[in-house]
């Protein structure tokens, strides 16, 4: 893959601000999920859900004047950005708390800065700077702190453990791929319609599963509107509008505020129990997002002068 440049370069400080804004709507997305799973089985509830937001976005592009079908060179790319990072994503996300609870799941589902990094040093030849290293670790270290707080023993063997590491890493290898292919007019055409192919994966899994059919009721109906609209429509634009103007390792960095922000809500509004030691990997956590943002900032100071 070749190495990209950013559509127009964000502060460090917005880049970051921002993606906390995706942390908050993103940390309710476990909590959903377990609520939506009362009522569907979980392939055919994601499939509404990343069905709905891609016909959403496409909409967007529709009334915005903006292309509704990805540019010819992109098109290929489809199939594989829809099968990593909407199906393989999101059929492993809705899983996993099946098996992990949501704050576990939480967590383990969001360390896709880990897999970015280090895919973006290898595929987009992003340098990995003492800083991003200090800040990929940390984040690391709160993230190990935060699973060993969970209270079952044998968590590791848990096949959510497994399902919430598949869905971070392939949602880390769409990231690259959105990146790399830097799209240009045609980026809200891309994200709409990778999100209807993966969609489309997952019905067809769903059928092939034997899945019942869904319990409809005013609850589910609100659950899959704020998950497919605001957690997946209007997180996936955002995305792809900061991959266009960001490096892909730093900006995924920012990431590791998602866990955070779930466990937190899985507390106050799930009820799970957070114990001393995920309180210290959260603080740890969020000194790693702060050190990255300083040697973005740096980054940002010099090129500025």
């Amino acid at each position: 893959m070749q190495d990209v440049s950013p559509a127009g370069p964000l502060h460090p400080a917005i880049k970051a601000g921002l993606v906390a804004g995706i942390a908050v709507v993103s940390g309710y997305c476990y909590i959903g999920i377990l609520r939506g799973l009362e009522h569907s089985a979980p392939l055919q509830f994601a499939s509404l859900r990343v069905v709905i937001a891609g016909a959403a976005i496409l909409l967007a592009a529709m009334l915005l004047s903006k292309p509704v079908f990805p540019a010819p060179k992109r098109r290929a790319w489809v199939l594989p950005l829809g099968l990593f990072a909407t199906a393989l994503t999101f059929g492993a996300m809705f899983l996993s708390p099946l098996y992990a609870g949501a704050g576990l799941a939480s967590v383990l589902g969001n360390l896709q800065p880990l897999f970015v990094v280090v895919l973006a040093a290898a595929f987009l030849r992003e340098r990995l700077n003492a800083t991003k290293i200090a800040a990929m670790t940390l984040g690391v270290i709160g993230v190990t702190l935060i699973v060993l707080s969970g209270s079952s023993p044998t968590f590791v063997a848990m096949p959510g453990v497994t399902l919430a590491i598949l869905s971070s890493s392939a949602a880390a290898i769409g990231t690259v791929m959105i990146r790399h292919l830097a799209p240009e007019d045609d980026w809200l055409a891309l994200a709409g319609w990778q999100l209807l192919v993966g969609g489309t994966i997952l019905l067809i899994a769903s059928l092939l599963a034997g899945e019942p059919p869904i319990h409809w009721s005013p609850g589910f109906l609100w659950v899959l509107a704020f998950l497919a609209l605001a957690e997946t429509a209007l997180v996936t634009v955002l995305w792809f509008w900061l991959l266009r103007r960001s490096e892909a390792g730093p900006l995924a960095l920012n990431l590791f505020f998602v866990p955070v922000v779930g466990l937190l809500l899985a507390v106050v509004i799930a009820g799970e129990a957070l114990r001393p030691m995920a309180w210290l990997g959260s603080a740890v956590v969020l000194i790693g997002v702060g050190a990255g943002i300083w040697g973005e900032s740096r980054k940002w100071r010099v090129s500025e002068t």
